[in-house]
Formats: C-alpha cells, sequence, structure tokens
C-alpha cells in the first residue's frame, strides 16, 4: 500500500506544480488579446500592437507579450504611442494636487515680473494695449502688446531655412503652449520670441525646441485634445513675459476674445506684423451642427474640450495654428489669460459662416501643470 501512497503522492505533486507554473506564467502576459486591445504593463496601461511599431521614446521597456507565445503582438505603453521625437505623459505619472493651483499661483509671479520690468531700470516689457481697432479682418499689433506670442517652425535641410508654421504662447520660462497638430520635431523645431515682425528684427531671437509633448489621447483623424507643450533648449529671460492660464473662467456666447498669429490673410499672404483680431464666442451646439452640416466629406470631426468664436469677415488662418485665444486679465495690468489654442477651420471663415474651433485651455490644466511645473 506504501507504493499506492507514493503514487498518489506524486500526482498531487505534478498537479501542484502545474497549477503553479500557470499561475506565475500568466502574470506575465494577459491571455487571448486581440490587436489594439488595452493591456497592463507593470503600473502603466498600454495597447497590444506589433513589436515593430512600438516606439521606445521615454525609456527603455522589456516589452511583454499580450499573449503567451506569440511575440509579434506586445503590450505598448501608452508613452510609447507617441509619434517619434515626441513625448506624452499619462494620467499615472502625475503627481496629485489641485489643477489650477500651480497655475494661478504662477500668473501671479509673471505679473510681478511685468511690473517690476515696466516701471524699473529695465526695458518695458508689456504695454497696457488700447481697445482693439474693429475692422475689416485682422490689424497689425503694436510692440509689446502681446509679449507671450511666439512664432513656431522647422528647419528645412534642403532650403537651410526655418519654416514658420505655427504660432505658440510662452507659458513659463522654458515652456510653449501650442497645437498637437503643428507640424515640428524637436530634432529641426525652433521658437521666436521678442517681436511682431516677421521679417528680420534687431528685437527678434530663436531658440531650438529640445523636447515635444502631445496630449495622450490626441486623434488627428477626430481632431481630439488639440494640444501640445514645446520644451526649449535654453530658459528664456525675464523680458519675456508668460501668459496666465484660464483654470475655469466662465466663457459664455457673444463673450469677445482676442486672436493673435502671423499666419496668412485673406489674399493668402503673409503680413509682415503680427495680427490681431477680435471674435465673438459662439454657442457651442450650434457651432457643432454648423460644423457637421458644413464638413460632408467626413474629412474633420468637431473635437470635444473646444471652443468656437466668429466674426463677420474675419477668422484665424493657416500659420496661425496653436496660437492663443485670450481675454484681458481683468486685474492684472498687461496680462493675458489664454482660454483656447487656435485648432481647425473651414477656409478662413471669408466665404463660409462658420466658426473657428479652438482647443479650449482649462480641462488640460492639470496635465499642462504636471509637464511645466512638475515639482
Amino acid at each position: 500500500m506504501r507504493w499506492l501512497f507514493c503514487l498518489v503522492l506524486s500526482i498531487l505533486g505534478i498537479v501542484f506544480l502545474a497549477l503553479l507554473y500557470h499561475i506565475v506564467g500568466s502574470g506575465r502576459a494577459e491571455p487571448h488579446l486581440k490587436l489594439k486591445a488595452t493591456c497592463k504593463h507593470g503600473n502603466l496601461t498600454g495597447i497590444c500592437k506589433s513589436k515593430n511599431l512600438c516606439q521606445s521614446n521615454l525609456t527603455s521597456f522589456i516589452l511583454e507579450p499580450c499573449n503567451e507565445g506569440d511575440p509579434s503582438l506586445v503590450c505598448c505603453p501608452l508613452e510609447e504611442m507617441a509619434p517619434p521625437n515626441r513625448l506624452v505623459l499619462t494620467e499615472s505619472l502625475r503627481p496629485k494636487r489641485t489643477p489650477g493651483e500651480k497655475a494661478n499661483e504662477m500668473c501671479m509671479m509673471y505679473a510681478k515680473t511685468a511690473h517690476k520690468n515696466s516701471f524699473g531700470k529695465k526695458k518695458i516689457t508689456y504695454i497696457d494695449a488700447e481697445p482693439l481697432i474693429v475692422g475689416y479682418g485682422g490689424k497689425n499689433a503694436k510692440e509689446k502688446e502681446f509679449p507671450h506670442m511666439v512664432r513656431i517652425g522647422d528647419f528645412d535641410s534642403n532650403l537651410l531655412e526655418v519654416i514658420w508654421v505655427c504660432g505658440g504662447s510662452i507659458v513659463s520660462p522654458q515652456f510653449i503652449l501650442s497645437a498637437a497638430h503643428c507640424p515640428v520635431t524637436k530634432d529641426n523645431g525652433y521658437a521666436m520670441f521678442g517681436t511682431i515682425h516677421t521679417n528680420d528684427s534687431p528685437d527678434n531671437h530663436t531658440v531650438q525646441i529640445s523636447e515635444i509633448y502631445i496630449h495622450p489621447h490626441y486623434n488627428a483623424e477626430e481632431n481630439n485634445h488639440d494640444i501640445a507643450l514645446f520644451k526649449l533648449a535654453t530658459l528664456l529671460k525675464s523680458s519675456e513675459i508668460p501668459i496666465c492660464l484660464d483654470t475655469g473662467i466662465s466663457v459664455f456666447n457673444s463673450m469677445r476674445v482676442t486672436a493673435t498669429g502671423f499666419g496668412i490673410d485673406k489674399e493668402q499672404k503673409v503680413k509682415d506684423v503680427l495680427q490681431k483680431i477680435e471674435l465673438n464666442i459662439v454657442d457651442q451646439g450650434v457651432c457643432a451642427t454648423q460644423f457637421k452640416q458644413s464638413i460632408k466629406n467626413g474629412e474633420l470631426s468637431f473635437p470635444e474640450h473646444s471652443v468656437c468664436a466668429y466674426h463677420e469677415n474675419r477668422d484665424t488662418c493657416q500659420g496661425d495654428s496653436g496660437g492663443p485665444l485670450q481675454v484681458r486679465h481683468r486685474w492684472l495690468p498687461g496680462m493675458y489669460i489664454q482660454i483656447a489654442i487656435t485648432s481647425i477651420g473651414v477656409n478662413c471663415s471669408l466665404n463660409v459662416n462658420l466658426p473657428g474651433v479652438y482647443t479650449k485651455v482649462s480641462p488640460y490644466i492639470g496635465w499642462i501643470e504636471d509637464i511645466v511645473w512638475p515639482a
């Protein structure tokens, strides 16, 4: 009988080891997952995709297969889903704090710096701008009227010059806020500051872009989450005053807002001077309906977290993407609050009565703070 007892004990031991191997092995891969399925990569969320398409941008990952025995399909962390030379920051990496608190604190600090520079020994860095002159299309901005305004471009190795393609706004001495669809790479990207002129000016200076952060949920096909941050290779001087960010001010219908940009005008020409236009906020529901009815070919989708602005014979146009939609700060002289980012539009609204669509800043304030002011 002893031999029978030993045989049963051996069989139970083999079954136990098999179960143990299955449990341990299952922790390494999630079985039966398909392409584009959500998976877990350590503490991060990922998507199952081809190993060849999983780029390594932030750091070196040990890519685990989505299914055991199939190394061709791996769990690609969301950090890896960014286009080449661009970075994303997932919610799991964010510190815990109240969104908007840091942005409001920095707004006050930048306002104090602007005030000190204006009335101290340093060169004036802003003016308390007069009301915008309402007229046809855009008007020339004044020197130092929008000191936060930036031109963003990409160096063309064939032409051996920077092609300026987007606008942006200074949000800190090392970061620019712009649109995710702006066609710039960190290897060839540049930002120009300090001038309202598009031609050579003694006041302007150019800084190379060192990193580009796009929102982790940016979708180019649906135009959703069209927002990006451009990190500069060097810190800006204190004379370059950042814009304040909207942390939740009331945006209402017919509210007057100002858009600025270096883009083309209705004659498809680039002006020599930064342009400013006054627009009115349009009801979101009405705007979405008009937009969907006008875009019948399905090439563009109406994005979430957006705001619409319109005025007859005025609009932002090609080259203005990424620039700020702003209002004056009510109690900080010379400062502006950026409520949105120029995103998409149709034919510059000159031949169709369609509002421009802008990415609203306040829903992304936590994401911005965690990159620009991580501590």
